[in-house]
């Protein structure tokens, strides 16, 4: 299904909305948006709202857990990007 929605954009310019819990999915979008009781909390590029790790637990909410795993490594490494989505950025940051 995923892989039909992003068909769908790339060839057919077709703009879809895209509900779900499941970040691994949300990532591949071009904007999310973060709601709570019906309001929007936040919003922006995937990679803009999932580097805010914390304010997404605080809503529990989940984030891709490859993200996770950077935003802790950041945390005892500074220099190590927290803005890390997929398992290829993971690759290529962890084996320069």
């Amino acid at each position: 299904v995923i892989k039909t929605i992003r068909k769908l954009n790339r060839e057919e310019g077709l703009t879809l909305i895209h509900i779900t819990h499941f970040m691994e999915e949300a990532v591949f979008a071009d904007r999310v948006i973060v709601m709570e009781a019906g309001e929007i909390v936040f919003q922006g590029k995937p990679r803009e709202v999932f580097s805010r790790v914390s304010d997404l637990k605080e809503l529990r909410l989940d984030v891709p857990p490859v993200t996770e795993l950077a935003y802790l490594l950041n945390k005892e490494m500074p220099n190590f990007p927290k803005d890390i989505m997929t398992v290829e950025e993971m690759v290529v940051a962890l084996c320069p």
